[in-house]
């Protein structure tokens, strides 16, 4: 089909869900190019989400990939004040 199209992972937000609310929840989703503007596609939910909080957003998985290693973050040569 040729349509251009981007990975996207973040956060869906809890706004608008009924009580109890939800904790947000990390998710991925699309945005697709069809007919001259990017559309956004969140598959996995039966209802839509009133905010989704953008975290990652490129070609593939690899593009927007996280750090799930346990290992303990660089400090970067900064100490803490």
């Amino acid at each position: 089909m040729n349509i251009p199209a981007l990975c996207c992972t973040g956060y869906l937000g809890d706004i608008g869900a009924p009580t109890p609310h939800p904790p947000g929840e990390f998710a991925a989703w699309m945005e697709v190019f069809p007919g001259g503007r990017w559309w956004v596609f969140e598959p996995r939910n039966d209802t839509r989400r009133i905010a989704s909080f953008l975290n990652a957003r490129g070609r593939d998985a690899a593009d927007v990939a996280n750090d799930a290693s346990d290992a303990p973050a660089a400090s970067m040569g900064r100490s803490p004040r």
